[in-house]
Parts: structure tokens; sequence; C-alpha cells
């Protein structure tokens, strides 16, 4: 899901928000938000993903402080570590994580 916010910084490659295809609304802690929808590929390091994005449509100032998140449709595909130490979160394919040798 993008957020508002980057979705201003696509303007520039031509994307505008009111033209692309209404989505399904969203629904969060704060209620009901609409959406409109993006085809995308997504690239993580040498793996790509076809994928529709649902975009926030702007719902008033508090819409600025929504982040733009990545859901378990493509998270699950990896192996997820947050490394607290160095405040790094790490995405492992599958050979990287198996190489760890984690029991």
């Amino acid at each position: 899901m993008l957020a508002p916010r980057d979705v201003e910084k696509l303007t520039n490659l031509g994307i505008v928000l009111d033209t692309l295809p209404a989505g399904p609304s969203s629904t969060g802690i704060g209620g009901r938000a609409r959406t409109r929808v993006i085809d995308a590929i997504l690239t993580l390091d040498s793996s790509s993903f076809p994928l529709a994005i649902a975009v926030l449509e702007p719902s008033g100032p508090e819409s600025s402080h929504i982040p733009s998140i990545m859901g378990r449709d493509i998270l699950s595909r990896y192996a997820l570590f947050l490394e607290e130490r160095t405040g790094r979160v790490l995405l492992l394919d599958p050979t990287e994580a198996n190489a760890l040798a984690l029991r």
C-alpha cells in the first residue's frame, strides 16, 4: 500500500492519482479510506514481482502521517529479520535463509 505522500513523489513520472482506477476501500484503525490501484513491478535484489498496488487517497492532514507498507503477499516469500542492535531489517531469500542453519 502506498501512502499519499509517497505518490506525490511519483508525479514527476507522470503518475497522477486522480487518473488511476478506483480500488477497494481500505479499513484500518482510523476507519475506512478510499484507494486507487496502479499496476507495478516490485524488484528486491534479483527478484521481481508484478502486483497491483493500492494507493490511499488523501483524506485530510492526518493522511500525511500514514506510512507506505509492504504486505504479507511479498514478505512471506522471504525470511524477515529485525536486527535491533544496528536498526536494520533484513529480507533474506530462501537460499540465504537456509545457509544460516537456524534451528
